[in-house]
């Protein structure tokens, strides 16, 4: 069975403001951004395309409900998240959703408080394909943006992966907020870690789909400056073939006069996907 994984932070509609991110206020227009956001998406729709969006806003979300179902789609959202599939080839078997701070059962009570202490959000939704009769998991995510907050966005990684490993053939798309050698990044490589919160383990084994030397945004806003970094994850369990990837960009690409959003990138994020086959 053969999907193509499409993993999208598209900017909420709430956070664009001039007064924040720090490019020509056209391109930071509604209205534009969402012809511009459909045109991509439109791009990628097949009828094995599975969608997972990050920082969906009140006025995209009725916009992208709409777009969806007029090509057979179902749209689950929650939070800033969603996930669109197509509905005449999957059907839902089972759906979880919520806040992450949830699960902190799942984990040691000394760090609940921490967990506690934000709410984000995540989405897991097992689908069984109805022609091929064959089940699959795809979860989606949006972590902590602070990176004075490592530690939690850590933990939220750790509860998240370990309520995955009650699945199987698992995608786990998300903005993560993290760069490649942050160590939420390095569970979800190696499947364990021993780190100043305590040692973790988690069952399933992952890939992550992109090569890690690569770049998922570029912006400037006022809390980061210029800011370019992979932060952005396509990451699929092992058993799980990886059959080719978008091609993305190097950071010697990125300069200051291709801030993102800009006219052709309606997000300060890149859409990434993968083709794999289970």
């Amino acid at each position: 069975m053969k999907l193509k994984i499409i993993s999208y932070n598209i900017l909420a509609d709430y956070l664009n403001s001039p007064n924040y991110i720090k490019v020509d206020k056209k391109y930071l227009d509604n209205d534009n951004r969402i012809k511009l956001l459909l045109k991509k998406l439109k791009k990628l729709i097949t009828n094995e395309s599975i969608f997972c969006l990050q920082e969906v806003g009140y006025l995209q979300l009725s916009i992208l409900q709409t777009f969806f179902f007029k090509h057979k789609f179902q749209m689950i959202y929650t939070g800033d998240l969603a996930i669109a599939f197509p509905f005449e080839k999957f059907k839902i078997k089972k759906l979880e959703l919520g806040y992450i701070k949830d699960l902190k059962y799942l984990i040691d009570k000394k760090h609940h408080e921490q967990l506690d202490s934000k709410k984000k959000f995540y989405i897991i939704l097992t689908l069984r394909s109805i022609k091929k009769n064959r089940n699959f998991t795809i979860a989606n995510t949006h972590l902590i943006a602070s990176p004075e907050l490592n530690n939690l966005k850590f933990l939220q990684t750790a509860v998240l992966l370990k309520k995955l490993d009650e699945y199987y053939n698992v995608i786990l798309c998300g903005d993560f907020n993290s760069k490649p050698d942050y160590d939420n990044i390095k569970l979800i490589q190696n499947n364990e870690i021993n780190n100043s919160l305590g040692k973790f383990k988690i069952n399933n084994k992952y890939n992550i789909a992109h090569d890690l030397d690569q770049i998922t945004t570029h912006t400037n806003n006022i809390a980061s400056g210029i800011f370019t970094e992979m932060l952005d994850y396509i990451v699929v369990q092992k058993n799980i073939k990886i059959n080719s990837v978008s091609k993305l960009k190097k950071r010697d690409k990125y300069n200051s006069k291709n801030i993102l959003p800009n006219k052709t990138e309606p997000s300060d994020h890149i859409v990434i996907y993968a083709d794999v086959s289970i």
